[in-house]
């Protein structure tokens, strides 16, 4: 706590029906806290795993990571379209190929996680093991597709209007205005406004996108997780081409 629990270290957000009073108060509550020299964290770096784990369970989970950006790398947003189109919901590449159109799974989606200094960009889904190698073998095709060709005009207009109409909805929320907020001050300097969002997104192109795949998404640099009635391991790397 006292190490990492610091004043410099630390943002009070507010948003909704707040007063001056309120203010005060929380003044009042952190300026008690002492002063501390910011001790530079160890710097991150992402390192490729292979990780298999026997687990008595009715299906596998499985997990392809691959390094991502920092939270404040001002791709974000273009990774936030390729996600979108990518795995990002029912109507994205990866279930309507692994799941509506052959059955394999009933989940299967792709997440971003970012951190100050690096990040991992994942697909995960679970299934059975006699459906695990075909599933894995379309998501790799889809994978490799997806470097090579990017995506198309129309799947990066929708996942661009997607991503703007989430936004604006997110102002009915006073939780989403504070998280916002404070993340811009912590990570960024100052937080962007709903405006500079929406223009950000508006000047992302089909090159971003098809850049930031090729960049992210190579095959050399991914890891891969399973948990459950797992195959051997020379199995999983054969089908992964690693």
């Amino acid at each position: 706590m006292d190490e990492h629990y610091t004043p410099g270290r630390i943002v009070v957000a507010l948003s909704g029906n707040f007063s001056q009073a309120h203010l005060s108060h929380i003044e009042d509550l952190f300026s008690s806290l002492k002063k501390a020299r910011l001790k530079k964290p160890k710097s991150a770096e992402y390192m490729p795993s292979f990780t298999l784990k026997r687990k008595s369970t009715e299906q596998n989970h499985l997990c392809l990571g691959f390094p991502g950006i920092s939270a404040t790398d001002d791709s974000r947003f273009a990774l936030q379209i390729l996600s979108t189109v990518f795995g990002g919901g029912m109507s994205s590449r990866l279930f309507q190929t692994v799941r509506e159109q052959n059955g394999l799974c009933y989940s299967i989606y792709n997440f971003n996680s970012s951190f100050s200094e690096t990040g991992m960009f994942a697909i995960a889904t679970a299934l059975g093991r006699d459906t695990e190698q075909r599933a894995v073998e379309l998501i790799m095709s889809e994978l490799e597709k997806l470097r090579n060709d990017g995506i198309t005009a129309d799947e990066l207009g929708r996942a661009r209007e997607q991503a703007k109409a989430g936004i604006l909805m997110a102002l009915e929320s006073t939780s989403s205005r504070m998280n916002r907020i404070g993340f811009g001050e912590l990570y960024l300097g100052g937080s962007l406004s709903t405006d500079e969002v929406i223009e950000r997104y508006d000047h992302i192109t089909l090159d971003d996108i098809k850049d930031l795949a090729q960049k992210l998404l190579d095959p050399g640099a991914m890891s891969f997780s399973a948990v459950g009635k797992v195959s051997a391991e020379d199995t999983y790397r054969k089908i992964l081409g690693m």
